[in-house]
């Protein structure tokens, strides 16, 4: 199974929408969704390498300036419908 993580974001006020266009500019992100609860954001991250999703987490998304927390969860087992 690829490597897949889900990133919850915390961003400062009003930010969502800027952090949301700059994710995009990440390779590894196949998705992501401004959202209400815990988190203003959640980005799927996907790659055949688990590095390269742990630098884009470390040096990409907390490095975006408006981002004030992230909580990352890896996956373990999938299912599909």
């Amino acid at each position: 199974m690829m490597p897949i993580a889900f990133v919850l974001i915390k961003v400062h006020f009003g930010g969502e929408t800027e952090v949301l266009e700059q994710l995009k500019g990440i390779d590894t992100l196949k998705e992501a969704h401004i959202v209400f609860g815990s988190a203003d954001i959640i980005a799927k991250l996907e790659s055949d390498d688990r590095q390269q999703i742990e630098q884009a987490i470390i040096w990409k998304i907390r490095k975006l300036t408006k981002v004030a927390d992230t909580f990352t969860n890896w996956v373990h087992k999938s299912a599909y419908k």
